[in-house]
């Protein structure tokens, strides 16, 4: 028989009502979170109903619609509470060479075998002193949100420089600090460019669809040359910043840079850290300089 009734409340208020409602008929969201939209949707319009009558209809155990019918009042949410657990070990300057080392073969290192693998990659840096001792699972996980594909080998994966870790430390140690130093009013980001980008417009403007007629577009696109896209990522709030130019000089890319520095992004920022590489475009002879000229406070890695 069904089991006593609940003993706590179990009120939706209109707003996330109305995104719980969009939720339960969603083909897109995962399938827990559509569950758990239906059992509290359930819970608020049946409320002297028990578990056992909210999570039948539903389909799923009583223990689940208790769980979720009772942790709606202190959290009105539908995803799951962070997982408890050491936190990671596996910092920046560590997880770097292993990238490097995922983005080769297994051939530049003396060994057999067609690709990587977790417990392969966790052998060889043990084997080359990059971490005294690292699980197979976490060289995965690190995979997995760097999104590294070893099956696929591209020169530029493969750093040939003798100094590459010695060089990548303080870039790394400074994202790594990004939002530590976002607190203190300072911004962390890199810069650079994209040439060759075509621009395209249709040969035609699209028609609106009309009744018994769909969508027409042009099939054919109307050549308007190239243009440059300078970007800048600020690490801390993880935004981009870009403007496209029809030229790739260093006039550009100092009009870039005034825009950035009055950009909303910017605005408050005490210092600005940019981190660049030694492009021609950015004339880091002269970039220097130009910074020093404007009087502004900002602290340039090229």
């Amino acid at each position: 028989m069904p089991g006593p009734r609940r003993q706590y409340a179990s009120e939706v208020t209109a707003p996330p009502g109305a995104a719980l409602t969009h939720l339960r008929v969603s083909y897109t969201a995962p399938v827990a979170h559509v569950q758990r939209a239906r059992l509290r949707l359930l819970a608020h319009h049946q409320p002297d109903g028990t578990n056992h009558r909210i999570a039948q209809p539903v389909g799923c155990c009583v223990e689940t619609g208790r769980v979720w019918r009772q942790r709606w009042q202190p959290e009105p949410t539908c995803t799951d509470r962070p997982r408890v657990g050491a936190p990671q070990t596996c910092p920046s300057l560590v997880r770097a060479p292993i990238v490097a080392l995922a983005g080769t073969t297994p051939a530049h290192d003396g060994k057999v075998g067609p690709r990587w693998h977790g417990e392969r990659l966790a052998r060889v840096a043990v084997e080359q002193g990059v971490v005294a001792t690292i699980s197979p699972r976490t060289i995965r996980r690190g995979r997995r949100e760097d999104a590294i594909n070893p099956g696929q080998y591209h020169s530029w994966q493969h750093s040939t420089e003798a100094r590459f870790v010695e060089n990548a430390g303080p870039g790394l140690d400074l994202y790594e600090q990004a939002h530590t130093l976002a607190q203190q009013g300072e911004a962390v980001g890199g810069v650079d460019a994209k040439t060759s980008i075509h621009a395209r417009p249709r040969v035609r403007a699209t028609q609106a669809a009309a009744p018994g007629d769909p969508v027409r577009g042009a099939e054919r696109d109307r050549r308007m040359g190239a243009v440059t896209l300078f970007w800048a990522l600020l690490g801390a709030p993880g935004v981009t910043v870009a403007q496209g130019f029809f030229k790739r000089t260093f006039a550009d890319f100092k009009a870039f840079l005034l825009a950035l520095f009055r950009s909303a992004r910017c605005q408050g920022r005490k210092v600005l850290q940019l981190s660049l590489d030694n492009g021609s475009t950015h004339a880091p002879k002269q970039l220097a300089n130009w910074i020093v000229s404007r009087n502004l406070t900002c602290e340039v890695r090229i």
